[in-house]
């Protein structure tokens, strides 16, 4: 299976501690902050993709 290479770029805003904490992280690894803020995403997408919040899955299940 091809992999879609095409990205986009995605800004948001996150609580101060989870910044400090994904930096901490990052800067351990020799990364960016948004190079592991991606490995995080990517994660959740390796995962399958699960419902992160209890809304989300309801309509994760009506979808089924």
């Amino acid at each position: 299976m091809k992999r879609n290479t095409s990205k986009t770029l995605l800004s948001l805003s996150i609580p101060e501690d989870w910044r400090i904490e994904i930096d901490r992280r990052a800067e351990s690894l020799n990364l960016t902050r948004a190079t592991y803020a991606t490995l995080i995403l990517a994660k959740w997408w390796s995962d399958g993709k699960p419902p992160v919040t209890q809304p989300d899955k309801l309509m994760q299940l009506a979808k089924k």
